[in-house]
């Protein structure tokens, strides 16, 4: 198995997103980090808790707003994942969406 990669994400909305508002970034595929809470660096990592929840099983990231998110400004929060398990070929396109939280 592969070392631990370094990610950074760095997105923008386009309007204010309320606390409680989940972030989720997809198919960040073959990593062997565990599902479960990770922690979150960078400079609006607050804005997140200072900690995202990861699922392996379905290779996605969610962030969680513990705060205001501003609209119209880059932001940036870094983790890692354990991985890659193996490299596919092509590599991964991972996405990411925007949602209420129920």
């Amino acid at each position: 198995a592969g070392g631990w990669s370094h990610i950074s994400l760095t997105f923008r909305t386009n309007v204010i997103l309320p606390v409680g508002q989940l972030i989720t970034v997809t198919s960040l595929v073959n990593s062997g980090t565990p599902s479960g809470p990770i922690p979150l660096a960078g400079q609006h990592a607050p804005l997140f808790g200072g900690s995202a929840g990861w699922s392996r099983e379905t290779a996605s990231l969610l962030l969680t707003a513990a705060d205001l998110v501003p609209g119209g400004a880059d932001i940036s929060v870094e983790f890692s994942l354990h991985g890659p398990e193996y490299i596919l070929p092509g590599g991964a396109s991972p996405s990411i969406s925007s949602s209420p939280n129920p």
